[in-house]
């Protein structure tokens, strides 16, 4: 398996543990750096959607096609995703910057993340633009995770 790193961070505040990456394949050395993280926040390619997008392009726009090609080298599987956050004992998913782009609606969403529960068993959240997520720890320094949808979800 060829290992891309291009854009992530961890973070930890207070008792939290918090990794974001972004434009990256999954790669093996994720699992140690995901280990009991609290909130991992993934860009994300949908496998099934991103071939039914080559199959609508590939013989209608040659160029589109290419581009939809190519960016399967460096966004993370969410099969794949799914498996390594299992793996590590990653406590929430969030999945953003999607690939192919989906809709808001709930059926987009389940439509995205379809089979990720055959491997990861805790919350796999589908983010729209403009949701928050609030850090941070209790009286007992237990960490607290809040999701925060946006009005135009």
């Amino acid at each position: 398996m060829n290992l891309y790193f291009q854009h992530s961070a961890t973070c930890k505040y207070k008792n939290c543990k918090v990794f974001i990456t972004g434009d990256t394949r999954v790669f093996e050395a994720e699992e140690d750096i995901f280990k009991n993280a609290d909130v991992v926040i993934s860009e994300a390619m949908s496998r099934p959607l991103q071939q039914e997008r080559l199959e609508e392009t590939k013989l209608t726009d040659k160029r589109e096609y290419e581009f939809w090609k190519q960016i399967t080298h460096y966004h993370s599987d969410t099969l794949e995703l799914a498996e390594i956050a299992q793996e590590a004992q990653v406590k929430q998913l969030y999945l953003t910057h999607l690939a192919p782009s989906i809709g808001v609606s709930k059926a987009d969403k389940q439509a995205f993340i379809a089979g990720m529960d055959k491997y990861y068993s805790g919350p796999i959240i589908v983010a729209d633009d403009m949701d928050e997520i609030v850090i941070s720890s209790d009286d007992n320094g237990a960490c607290q995770v809040e999701y925060i949808p946006s009005s135009t979800g």
